[in-house]
């Protein structure tokens, strides 16, 4: 049961953490964000929005059963 949380515990780490990176790196106060006009017919949905995050959750689903693997539990 312990190592269930804690494999929870760490995707949820690994999953937040680009997304909260993300929310950080464009709001108004961060020195990376600046005003852009983009054209609408540049922001569209591809066909990488539904391959790339899948893949991002079990690269890390694998990796942090492997760290529980490796620490033994």
């Amino acid at each position: 049961m312990a190592w269930t949380v804690l494999l929870t515990a760490t995707v949820a780490v690994a999953s937040f953490s680009a997304e909260i990176a993300f929310v950080i790196a464009v709001s108004p106060s961060s020195s990376f964000s600046r005003p852009c006009n983009v054209p609408v017919h540049l922001v569209k949905r591809s066909g990488s929005d539904v391959i790339v995050p899948t893949v991002f959750v079990a690269s890390v689903v694998a990796g942090s059963t492997c760290m529980i693997r490796a620490v033994g539990l």
